[in-house]
Order: structure tokens, then sequence, then C-alpha cells
């Protein structure tokens, strides 16, 4: 792929600038696979108040919307860099509402799974 393996996003407001750094994820199964290779390892600083997200591809496969698309990693990046100022517990809540107002009443196609960790000390 030609995907870069790290991608920059930024969303500015009148008081601050928000950035969004997407880890992208190896082409391989996490599991025994007939061709295995190795992860690729990050190595990079991590400020302080720092949020990650780690998820599977459900939210972004989900269907839904007014035409019945799928979310897409696009629109999940713009969320998470418009929730990124609020405290982690309402981004969770953030999250779930803004899935199931996606959803609708479209049926669940995927498990969903989204942990969002704050970085609460300067990490080495």
């Amino acid at each position: 792929s030609n995907k870069p393996s790290i991608a920059y996003y930024t969303k500015e407001t009148e008081t601050h600038t928000y950035t969004l750094i997407e880890l992208n994820p190896d082409n391989m199964p996490i599991a025994i696979y007939p061709i295995m290779s190795e992860f690729t390892n990050h190595v990079f600083p991590i400020p302080y108040g720092s949020c990650f997200y780690l998820f599977s591809d459900g939210f972004a496969d989900q269907f839904g919307g007014e035409k019945n698309k799928k979310y897409g990693y696009k629109r999940l990046r713009e969320l998470i860099l418009t929730i990124s100022h609020s405290n982690i517990e309402n981004q969770g809540k953030l999250l779930e509402q803004e899935f199931e107002n996606w959803k609708r009443d479209n049926h669940q196609l995927d498990d969903v799974t989204m942990i969002g960790i704050v970085v609460k000390n300067q990490l080495q």
C-alpha cells in the first residue's frame, strides 16, 4: 500500500489547534496467519494530556445517516477532532450518541470497539 504509516489532521478553533495523528495499521491480522511478518513499531514523544483512541472497524463501517451510507474514517476522524476538547467520559457519551444517531433503525453490522486513553503524566 502507498498509504503513509503516519498521517496528521488538524482542526482549529478560536482558542486552540487540535491535531489528530493517525498511525495506520499494518495489513496483517492479529492472529496466526499463513504469511506472517513483523508489526511496525512507532516511537514518538507523548505530550501531557494526549488522548489515544484504539478502535475496530465497526464504527466506520456502520451504515446509516440520511443516505444509508457507511460512516467512514474521514467522518470518524472529524468527529474525534470535534469532541477532543471534552473530557474523556463525555467523549465516550458523544461517540455512543453519534453512533446511535447514525445507525438509526439499521441493523448493527459488526462489533464496535472504541477505547479512549488519556495520558495524565508526561511520558519519557
